[in-house]
């Protein structure tokens, strides 16, 4: 029972002093920080009237309520993760929709609600849920005292005044955050780890900050409205390649990065036609796509071979932007590109849209 922990926790929502609160229950300041120290308790004839001046019942005074919501989000969370194996955000989206009309108070749900809209945000390409992720961020930051909560809504706020290039509500956010990443939970919680799960908060750090270039790295290679040359933006995709392969692929185990590595070698050999026009090159980079293309085909849960991340299990095809919802699609439709007219008939472009229409 965390009984002394709640009192504190609702008193402090009240702004209440102990003093007060003592006042209201005719007993003395000295015993309730006793009980908010968890060394003596309340009497459990006080219960339903610290209850009431909390405005709360008493199964939530005694964590009753909290154990409940607790397993009822523990079991949204396992379904979440099936539709994000599927890249199903609408189903998601749906799913905390319901939970936050059942439980409009509840942090865990509002933080699920704030990521599933902010996915789809970045994923569309377009602002589909401002006003709703500002209004759960705001509240989060207006009442929650948990500190990673807090800055996960600070966070999401930030990118998402980014994508609506209202940078003067970005930098507002941007200066909320702590100035040195150390204080992060990610990042801090590695501190008090050892051996085996050390390792794998490490790797799995490392394999979402590089998805962070990669994903940045997608404006900047995409973005035809950018000054940059092809012979730059040709150099910076050759340099992410390699980092790709070097962080994640071993003996072609390209882990949750085979979706992303293929997109790149895309926009990598369409670059190359336009600038030097290697014919060897070219073709290399057909066959380049054929491993992770194998790799999908063949896909079945595992550890992941790499040495940076094989603490980490793979469970599924990773995404890329709304890529993998209909993959044989986008890729047919990216090599069906005109810049590619030359190479149609040569052996390894065949090859290549072979084993695209191997993809189930």
């Amino acid at each position: 029972m965390d009984l002394g922990n709640n009192i504190k926790f609702y008193r402090t929502q009240k702004k209440m002093t102990q003093e007060e609160l003592a006042e209201l229950l005719g007993t003395t300041s000295k015993s309730i920080s006793r009980w908010e120290q968890s060394l003596t308790y309340p009497d459990i004839s006080l219960l339903p009237f610290i209850a009431n001046i909390f405005e709360i019942t008493v199964d939530e005074l005694l964590g009753v309520e909290k154990i409940k919501q607790d397993e009822y989000v523990k079991d949204l969370k396992n379904k979440a993760n099936e539709y994000q194996k599927n890249n199903d955000y609408d189903n998601e989206l749906i799913l905390w929709q319901e939970a936050y009309k059942k439980l409009p108070n509840n942090e865990e749900i509002k933080i699920c609600l704030i990521s599933i809209m902010n996915t789809i945000n970045i994923v569309t390409n377009k602002v589909k849920y401002s006003s709703e992720i500002i209004k759960f961020a705001e509240s989060i930051l207006e009442k929650s005292t948990n500190n990673v909560n807090r800055i996960y809504a600070t966070q999401c706020l930030f990118d998402l005044f980014i994508q609506m290039n209202n940078f003067e509500m970005a930098e507002y956010y941007l200066k909320q955050l702590p100035r040195n990443l150390s204080f992060t939970y990610d990042v801090a919680k590695i501190r008090y780890l050892k051996n085996e799960e050390l390792l794998y908060a490490i790797q799995k750090n490392i394999g979402e900050f590089i998805d962070e270039i990669i994903r940045e790295s997608e404006k900047i290679i995409r973005n035809n409205n950018t000054n940059l040359t092809d012979e730059y933006k040709k150099e910076y995709l050759e340099r992410l390649i390699k980092i790709e392969e070097l962080v994640f692929v071993k003996d072609n185990d390209y882990g949750y990065n085979a979706i992303s590595i293929i997109f790149d070698y895309i926009e990598l050999t369409k670059l190359e036609i336009r600038t030097t026009n290697n014919k060897n090159k070219v073709l290399s980079y057909f066959k380049e796509m054929i491993y992770p293309l194998e790799y999908i085909i063949n896909f079945k849960p595992h550890n992941i071979l790499s040495p940076f991340m094989n603490k980490v299990r793979c469970e599924f095809i990773g995404g890329y932007s709304n890529a993998s919802i209909d993959l044989k699609k986008r890729i047919i439709k990216e090599l069906d590109n005109n810049v590619f007219e030359k190479y149609r008939f040569t052996d390894e472009y065949k090859e290549l849209i072979y084993q695209v229409n191997e993809l189930k």
